[in-house]
């Protein structure tokens, strides 16, 4: 059985100090808590509820011109974008998916142009003020500062700033040698990757505590993950599978198109599914592909003709129906929307995605017991899963219940055990 590095280290110094007997084994905590920092400062415009928003699009964070960080091996732009994302979604603010915003940003940076493309007129943006870390071996720090804004595209006047600090310590100062290799464990484990997403995951969470919600918007869903199905490896092991009735063009065609979505060359893209489908070379995954274009496009119509036509060639893939339900959803045709779901957890009951979304629909419909039976579950796959900021999210989401129903502060309660284990086993 192999022993992993932490006890490795610890063994050591037990081996080498074992002969000595202190009369006492003494750790001094250098702090009782691993996060300790004042609040967030924040400003809310007076003029905040004549001009409230009724969506926010997050643009990208930039370093502070003259800040350098020490930490290269972290994509903390990406990292703190999306921790905001995930953040800003469970509030009554429609939420734009990040790579919409970004395809249209390349075109043209202008937030006139953006706004008019994904149809929102108020931006997030900010800076990172600070983002580094100190190692001394025995003891370790994770450092984070932002500063963040919301603005309307037209007036430089925020209608909301943020800005908070935080710092993440671990290790102790150690007078024993038992004590040491301890130290030294806790300081190595405080700058694993895990600890960037929870420190980013805190000091996100209290900079969006200090933005008012919207209660006069319907709950907002996120759906970024759609971006994040690449089909290509699916097609190419669906052709190895039955070679025999594989057409091998089709699949070349479909792969190109694909590599056109994932590299945001969306308009080539379109040209050639479109071209595909007028030849009567299309199958299930071109029309998919076609409809994650118009959604990108905002044309909500055509791409819930092409998901339909994706699912009648194919309703055993659970991705098509997870698309088909979004774009329901989104044209507030929240039954439909709720049946999709179903049919694509009863093809994928691991999915994640349809369980996290068929939940926060459900608190669309009045329906919050129904709704945390999905988010409950939901949360245990992600954190089984290992990923951490989506089981975040959807804890943020059943938090965003405001239930004193007991069943709610159950579920709660059991997610908070299990994160505790799942902590332990990292």
């Amino acid at each position: 059985m192999s022993l992993s590095r932490s006890k490795l280290i610890l063994l050591f110094f037990i081996f080498i100090y074992g002969c000595s007997a202190p009369n006492k084994e003494l750790i001094k905590n250098i702090d009782d808590f691993s996060f300790f920092e004042s609040k967030p400062e924040s400003k809310i415009s007076k003029d905040f509820k004549t001009n409230l928003p009724s969506c926010i699009a997050i643009l990208p964070l930039n370093f502070n011109a003259s800040y350098i960080s020490n930490i290269d091996n972290i994509d903390i732009k990406n990292l703190l974008r999306r921790t905001l994302y995930a953040h800003i979604s469970p509030l009554k603010y429609k939420d734009i998916e990040l790579t919409k915003i970004d395809y249209y940003l390349d075109k043209n940076n202008t937030l006139e142009h953006v706004s008019k493309k994904i149809n929102c007129d108020y931006f997030l943006s900010g800076d990172i003020l600070k983002f580094e870390r100190q190692d001394l071996k025995v003891y370790s720090k994770i450092s984070m500062e932002i500063s963040v804004e919301i603005q309307n595209k037209s007036s430089m006047d925020p209608i909301w700033q943020s800005r908070h600090k935080i710092n993440n310590h671990g290790g102790s100062i150690a007078l024993s040698p038992i004590g040491l290799a301890i130290g030294i464990i806790d300081a190595a484990k405080n700058l694993e990757e895990e600890q960037y997403v929870k420190v980013a995951d805190e000091l996100v969470r209290e900079i969006v505590s200090t933005l008012p919600d919207n209660e006069e918007v319907l709950h907002a869903s996120s759906f970024e993950e759609l971006d994040e199905f690449s089909d290509i490896d699916q097609v190419e092991i669906t052709v190895e599978k039955n070679k025999v009735a594989a057409d091998s063009n089709m699949l070349s065609n479909n792969v190109n198109a694909q590599l056109l979505y994932d590299n945001l060359e969306y308009d080539q893209s379109y040209i050639m599914v479109n071209s595909l489908i007028n030849d009567e070379k299309a199958d299930d995954k071109t029309f998919f592909l076609k409809g994650r274009l118009e959604l990108k496009f905002n044309m909500l119509d055509q791409s819930e003709k092409s998901f339909i036509n994706a699912a009648a060639l194919n309703n055993k893939d659970h991705m098509t129906m997870n698309a088909l339900a979004y774009v329901y959803s989104i044209n507030n045709k929240l039954l439909k929307a709720e049946a999709a779901y179903r049919m694509s957890i009863e093809t994928n009951s691991d999915s994640i995605f349809a369980h996290k979304n068929l939940g926060v629909l459900l608190i669309k419909l009045d329906r919050p017991q129904d709704s945390l039976f999905y988010l409950d579950k939901a949360a245990v796959m992600s954190l089984k899963n290992g990923d951490y900021q989506e089981y975040k999210a959807i804890v943020r989401i059943i938090h965003s219940l405001k239930s004193t129903d007991n069943a709610v502060n159950s579920s709660l309660e059991n997610l908070e055990i299990l994160e505790s284990q799942f902590i332990k086993e990292i």
